[in-house]
């Protein structure tokens, strides 16, 4: 009788703790303010063949961020990048202040391998439904092609070692400028070109968008943002002929660089040119 009393006293302990574990906030969304003015992207990346799914329904949003808020989550030291997978899932959240049109707050999280890791690299051991997330709510889908629509998601794709090829994805050709005879050196987060037109013609950019990539084993990847909320602004480019000249860029949002080589591509999408290449030691 003692050791069925004993039993089962610990099978009501081992439920109690069961429910306060699902009822316990794992932290992982404590900045996320309970404003209702909240947007939620939920992103399956899979290079080339991704898709984003975002909400903006106050009760629908708040209902996922309390189911992610419950979920089990254990430190995990022993992660490293080197444990990332393909799909790589994220979760971001955009709240926009009361008053504040303009001004946003983003809480990122990327989850991969049964790891969920902060945009500061934090890591936690997880299990995320990714299949029932995508089922159980009413999503606007959207494909996107590059992993420059992951900002923060850099800890899981660059460490000490350099950047991880197969976790990129391949950067479109960007057509080399007529003339144009270029060069770049870094200084802080200050990237400075030279430029020498030695064309016969004058030369103006019709773009002043930019973006950093970085070449690999002969292909050329597009590198991901370290921060949101910032898209690269650059000076127009204007190349008298026979003039040299220089222009600088700021690199600060991609944070921290490993060494390699480099390009700046500017102009659209539609028009990409390649302004300068460089390696960084």
């Amino acid at each position: 009788m003692g050791k069925k009393i004993l039993l089962l006293c610990c099978f009501c302990a081992g439920i109690l703790t069961w429910f306060a574990a699902c009822g316990k906030s794992n932290g992982l969304l404590a900045d996320v303010t309970p404003e209702k003015d909240k947007t939620v992207a939920f992103v399956e990346y899979q290079k080339e063949a991704s898709v984003s799914y975002t909400m903006s329904d106050s009760e629908a949003v708040d209902e996922f961020l309390e189911q992610i808020d419950h979920l089990s989550a254990e430190p995990a030291e022993e992660w490293t990048n080197e444990l990332v997978t393909l799909p790589i899932y994220g979760i971001a959240v955009l709240q926009k202040p009361e008053g504040d049109a303009l001004g946003a707050h983003i809480t990122y999280g990327y989850w991969s391998n049964g790891y969920w890791v902060t945009a500061d690299g934090q890591a936690y051991k997880m299990k995320l439904p990714t299949e029932a997330l995508k089922e159980d709510y009413e999503w606007e889908e959207k494909p996107f092609f590059t992993i420059r629509t992951l900002a923060a998601v850099k800890p899981l794709v660059v460490d000490e070692q350099g950047w991880k090829k197969e976790l990129l994805t391949e950067a479109q050709p960007a057509a080399t400028i007529p003339g144009l005879v270029t060069s770049a050196t870094k200084e802080g987060d200050t990237l400075t070109v030279s430029v020498d037109n030695q064309g016969e013609t004058a030369y103006m950019g019709d773009k002043y968008d930019y973006v950093l990539e970085v070449c690999l084993d002969e292909v050329w990847y597009d590198l991901p943002f370290a921060v949101w909320g910032r898209y690269s602004r650059g000076e127009v480019p204007w190349f008298d002929s026979g003039v040299k000249s220089t222009l600088t860029y700021s690199l600060d949002i991609y944070g921290s660089l490993p060494a390699g080589t480099y390009r700046l591509v500017t102009g659209s999408e539609e028009d990409r040119e390649n302004l300068v290449e460089f390696v960084l030691p």
